[in-house]
């Protein structure tokens, strides 16, 4: 697993990407993206990857984060209930 807070990917893009291809990680968990719904995910990742993004939608430019997996794991959204107590939660 690789984690980063990139401080606004937007930037950063094309270094991003030769990032991921050359890792030997199958996670990527990103904060800080700076993305907004003008970015496509096809921007983000190389065609093999999968990527589940949450971007900031109140205008705000710093925030915004994604996961993005290789082609051995899946990767999909899950509906939670609306109000989650992370404190009495059991992670295995």
């Amino acid at each position: 697993m690789f984690y980063q807070n990139v401080r606004c990917l937007c930037t950063k893009l094309n270094t991003f990407r030769n990032n991921i291809e050359s890792s030997c990680a199958d996670l990527f968990a990103i904060t800080g993206t700076g993305f907004n719904e003008s970015i496509h995910s096809a921007e983000i990742v190389p065609p093999d990857y999968k990527i589940l993004r949450c971007d900031r939608t109140d205008g705000r430019k710093q925030g915004g984060v994604f996961l993005v997996v290789t082609y051995r794991l899946e990767l999909r959204k899950v509906k939670l209930p609306s109000v989650v107590n992370l404190d009495n939660c059991v992670y295995k």
